[in-house]
């Protein structure tokens, strides 16, 4: 009976932890905390430009990506307030789906934490979902919190056990377009951590033959192929 109730008491207090948002969402995105940064830092010529739609709904981040030096384009910011994750299981990044095109592999993208005890930022890699809506819909990504596990910092990899995300004091976030070439599109609608990971839906992409699809699986090899030469394998 003692045991039974420590389980009822362990559920109580699960449940009660509430999932924060870290931007977008119902409340909208807090515009004025972001900020685009290019790999001109780095000698690059990338570009980013940023905007946000549909009544501050939709973070749209666009671009392009040119490999003659760094090779990426991202938005980025900070939080007066750390938030602690560490009761958290993960992120679930909401964004829009992007159009099935035989010519082009699906946009990786990685989402980055900051935490106030490190200079080095901590990544997760993922990439925006396929659909056949030409318009675009929402679809939900879940990036576990030990999934953030590639800490980098100015295009220095640590390698050392010793880096590893702090989650008890998180105080910034960043969104990467990486070595990917050409023009890119990204809508997020919200960021989120969660206790628990969700149950969700891919979207559906539909193809008129075997061919269509083995056109598509060549592209993202090798774009994935081009990636791993840029020392990113995740």
């Amino acid at each position: 009976l003692l045991n039974l109730r420590c389980a009822l008491l362990f559920i109580l207090l699960e449940s009660s932890v509430a999932d924060i948002r870290l931007d977008g969402g119902e409340l909208g995105w807090d515009t004025s905390a972001w900020r685009v940064q290019v790999d001109g830092v780095m000698g690059g010529r990338s570009s980013g430009y940023l905007k946000f739609e549909e009544s501050n709904q939709i973070m749209k981040f666009t671009g392009n990506i040119n490999l003659n030096g760094g090779g990426f384009s991202s938005v980025r910011r900070q939080y007066s307030d750390a938030k602690n994750l560490s009761e958290y299981s993960g992120i679930v990044v909401n964004v829009k789906t992007s159009a099935s095109s035989l010519s082009s592999p699906p946009l990786g993208l990685h989402l980055q934490l900051h935490d106030s005890y490190t200079n080095w930022g901590f990544a997760s890699a993922f990439a925006v979902p396929l659909s056949n809506d030409p318009d675009g819909q929402i679809a939900s990504v879940y990036l576990p919190l030990t999934s953030f596990d590639r800490a980098s910092r100015s295009g220095f990899q640590c390698n050392s056990s010793n880096c590893k995300l702090n989650t008890n004091s998180i105080d910034g976030m960043d969104v990467y377009v990486l070595f990917q070439e050409g023009g890119f599109d990204v809508n997020i609608e919200s960021i989120t951590a969660v206790t628990v990971k969700p149950n969700l839906t891919v979207p559906t992409v539909s193809f008129d033959s075997p061919s269509e699809v083995e056109k598509l699986l060549q592209s993202t090899k090798y774009e994935a192929k081009s990636l791993g030469e840029k020392n990113y394998h995740e």
